[in-house]
This record gives structure tokens, C-alpha cells and sequence, in this order.
């Protein structure tokens, strides 16, 4: 592979990252937006942030296939290419860092609205029934055949 397919490769990879961080960037703005908005006592379950992270989510999902794409692209560069060129790796955590600091403040906002009981009860996660441990034995042993010792 030679330096312009590897450099071609590093500026649609780069591209591509900065637009999923803007688009994780507003997806963060959103979600802090969403967390300000139960510290007022303002937002509810159906509300404005709701609606703008299922606005987002097709844009989200879309920048993620591209950059599964990318990222193909770039591990068929040889490792010791990408070693020379850190600024990728640093861009892809930072990206990363950015979406889990996404995906905590989420679940702080969903804990919120589960302890003030916002959630309707259709939203809510079906819970299953503890495993009973002993069922398998019990199978056993209602199934268990007498036989000649």
C-alpha cells in the first residue's frame, strides 16, 4: 500500500470521525439538556430531548456503518503504517470517550425518571422471574426411572 492510498484512507477515516463526534456532540447536548431539564422539574417522559435522540438515532446509526467501513479500510494498512500516524487512534478514543460520556449520562437520566416513577408502564423492561436454581434437578427426579440394580 503505498502513502497516498494510506493518506487517502487517513482523511476519509478522519472525515468521517468528525462528523460522528458532532453528531455525538449533539447528541450529548441533548442528553445534558434532557438531565437540566429533571433537576427544573420540567421534563417529562414524552418530551422534547426524547423525541430529538429518536431524531438523531438514524443519523447516529448511519455514521456508525461508515465507520465500520472506515475502520476496515484502516486496519488493512499494515500496523507499523498506522503507528507512524498515532493521530487516528487518538481521534477514535476521543470519540469514544465522548459517546460513553453520552451513554452515562443516559442511564443517570433514565435511574431519574425510574426513582420519580416518570416511566409509563408500557416503556418499562420487562423483568423475568428469577432462574430456580433446583429446576433441573427436580426434572430429574420426576423424570427418574426405577431401575434394576
Amino acid at each position: 500500500m503505498d502513502s497516498s492510498d494510506v493518506s487517502q484512507i487517513l482523511k476519509s477515516l478522519s472525515t468521517a470521525l468528525n462528523e460522528h463526534q458532532e453528531l455525538v456532540e449533539r447528541l450529548l447536548a441533548v442528553v445534558e439538556a434532557e438531565s437540566r431539564g429533571f433537576v427544573d422539574g420540567q421534563q417529562s417522559v414524552s418530551g422534547g430531548a426524547a423525541e430529538a435522540k429518536r431524531r438523531l438515532l438514524p443519523q447516529v446509526d448511519a455514521s456508525v456503518r461508515r465507520l465500520r467501513a472506515e475502520r476496515e479500510a484502516w486496519l488493512r494498512i499494515p500496523a507499523e503504517e498506522r503507528q507512524k500516524r498515532p493521530e487516528a487512534a487518538h481521534q477514535m478514543q476521543r470519540v469514544q470517550d465522548l459517546l460513553m460520556k453520552v451513554i452515562l449520562r443516559d442511564r443517570e437520566n433514565e435511574q431519574v425518571l425510574l426513582q420519580q416513577g416518570r416511566v409509563p408502564a408500557g416503556q418499562m423492561a420487562r423483568v423475568q422471574p428469577p432462574a430456580r436454581s433446583h429446576f433441573v434437578s427436580e426434572l430429574y427426579k420426576r423424570n427418574q426411572t426405577t431401575s434394576p440394580s
